[in-house]
């Protein structure tokens, strides 16, 4: 059985040490014969860094032994080979590795890294004059006298600088004017003309650099129907892909041997499988036609590796820790206070234009902000032409963005809460979950009326993200056969289901908490959870003009 190849961005390693490697070489093959300068954005830890090392390797080492067995190896329907091309030098460009806190730094480490490139193939080095831009026309003049042949450019990260600076706006403003140059000067005819294909990846996109203004030569197809599945896994591909660590899991899930259970039983047991990772890592749409999705590379890799080495399997939550705290989102929230409205919609549609090309990154829209770095995805069955249908695609990334909500806006009390909630809800009273909730309440800022909670649906929100930021499952306006209560609370021997009722008439909080009691009883709320778990059931009631919780009664 092949190792998973968690965190390797080598292809060629990847390769060599025979790790489980899915060929995505058909969607590599439209890449580089049917674009030029071509630019596509994912979030990190999706695939880009390997996919730029596999155009690498595939340009200077050809199609053997690396490429032996996949898709584009093979030949057309006419018999002529799918790959040909003679091998070309490449010249990879990571920006991440240019991260600096000043211009002068910014600009010594670029032309280090050329002058690496000059070392290797025995050409002058080259000297900074003026900035990048002069820079990489000077190393261009000479890789091209060196070779006579045309080159590879690759750009990884290409605004991992700016992002590390968008709270520092003079700083910004310089190194933006600078990359813009690097760019402006590479769509000039004597670099362009040298350049057999050019790929930048990165996590954002805005039209302040001239990669993307009007000019630019360079075409974003992140949403282009023929690489949507260039990065992450489709199902198809992990039924074929990982068939050896299924099984495994399906025995540790279900409690069998395989060998010992039927066929049609086995296919019961996968299918439940794929659909509660489906769930969890499914459904993360980049492609404008709304009909192809994605598996969440990380998350399945990390879902299978602990599948093999745990005994106990649970669909965890992988990606945040390590691709969901971008530094670009960071520095983001630190300025903007964060709101519910992507857990309060079910679908957000935005103008294709702003979607597409967001004006500056500062300004950038929290919503198409969450898209870019790996929260919200296109919705499946939605075309991007007539405007981006947004929405949380899977249960990991709503309890990420719950996290990362609870995070940013609860801060310190949060963080000191996250490992206690559970034990304390595991013995909670109907009096502890009513303190809580008013304490979860009171931790909100209410100083620009974000979470002065106008409604009902203002407070079960904010504790139900508090709730899922924890790990915890909790649902909200749960459908069941006689009624749909506010907010369930699922733990593993106990159900907890609260009703809340709003009031902005102090008067009337007698009445209203009356009115849910009735309710939790007699649409018998909880019913269709467990029966063998303990269910605690309450009502509670929310008075705007003293702004918390203010009474509750046990069912």
């Amino acid at each position: 059985m092949k190792e998973i190849p968690i965190g390797i961005s080598s292809y060629k390693q990847a390769i060599d040490e025979q790790f489980l490697f899915v060929d995505k070489t058909k969607e590599l093959l439209y890449l580089v014969k049917k674009q030029k300068f071509a630019f596509f954005s994912r979030p990190r830890r999706f695939g880009k860094s390997i996919t730029l090392d596999a155009i690498e390797t595939l340009f200077t080492q050809g199609l053997d032994p690396y490429f032996k067995g996949t898709y584009i190896a093979g030949n057309n329907e006419d018999g002529s080979p799918r790959w040909n091309e003679s091998v070309l030098p490449v010249i990879r460009i990571d920006f991440s590795s240019f991260v600096a806190n000043s211009l002068e730094d910014f600009r010594k480490l670029f032309v280090a890294l050329l002058n690496s490139y000059c070392e290797s193939f025995n050409l002058t080095p080259v000297k900074l004059k003026v900035n990048i831009a002069q820079a990489f026309e000077d190393f261009n003049k000479e890789l091209v006298e060196h070779f006579q042949k045309r080159y590879v450019l690759l750009i990884d990260e290409y605004d991992a600088p700016l992002n590390a600076l968008i709270d520092r706006v003079q700083d910004f403003e310089s190194f933006r004017l600078e990359i813009r140059s690097f760019y402006s000067k590479i769509k000039e005819p004597k670099i362009s003309g040298n350049i057999r294909f050019m790929l930048v990846t990165g996590i954002t996109r805005f039209k302040d650099v001239s990669i993307f203004s009007a000019g630019s030569n360079i075409k974003d197809i992140s949403y282009n129907p023929n690489i949507a599945t260039i990065v992450g896994y489709t199902k198809f591909e992990i039924e074929n892909y990982f068939k050896e660590y299924i099984d495994i899991a399906i025995e540790k899930l279900y409690g069998c041997k395989l060998t010992d259970i039927s066929k049609a039983d086995y296919q019961k047991y996968k299918n439940y499988l794929l659909d509660a990772l489906a769930q969890n890592y499914d459904n993360i749409c980049y492609d404008s036609l709304g009909k192809q999705s994605v598996f969440s590379t990380w998350s399945i890799n990390n879902f299978f590796c602990d599948a093999t080495d745990l005994d106990e399997i649970a669909f965890d939550d992988y990606w945040f820790e390590n691709g969901g705290l971008p530094t670009i989102l960071r520095k983001y929230l630190q300025n903007h206070l964060i709101d519910f409205s992507a857990l309060k919609q079910k679908e957000i549609v935005i103008g294709k234009d702003d979607f597409m090309n967001p004006t500056a990154l500062q300004s950038m829209d929290l919503n198409v902000l969450m898209a870019q770095t790996g929260y919200l995805s296109l919705t499946k069955g939605y075309k991007l032409r007539n405007g981006a249908v947004l929405s949380i695609p899977n249960n990991e990334l709503r309890r990420s963005l719950s996290r990362l909500a609870s995070t940013t806006v609860f801060g310190q009390f949060f963080t000191d809460s996250m490992q206690r909630l559970e034990p304390f809800l595991v013995n909670a009273s109907a009096k502890d979950l009513f303190d809580k909730f008013n304490e979860i309440l009171a931790k909100l800022p209410r100083s620009n009326q974000l979470y002065n909670f106008e409604n009902e649906y203002a407070v079960k929100t904010a504790i139900q993200t508090f709730v899922l930021g924890a790990g915890i499952n909790c649902y909200r306006e749960v459908y069941e056969s006689k009624g749909i209560p506010d907010l369930v609370i699922e733990l593993t021997d106990k159900v907890i289901v609260v009703e809340f009722k709003y009031t902005k008439d102090s008067s009337t909080v007698d009445a209203m908490l009356c009115d849910g009691v009735n309710q939790i009883v007699s649409h018998d709320y909880g019913q269709s959870f467990d029966c063998e778990k303990q269910r605690l059931r309450l009502a509670v009631v929310y008075d705007a003009n003293e702004k918390k919780l203010v009474a509750f009664k046990e069912c």
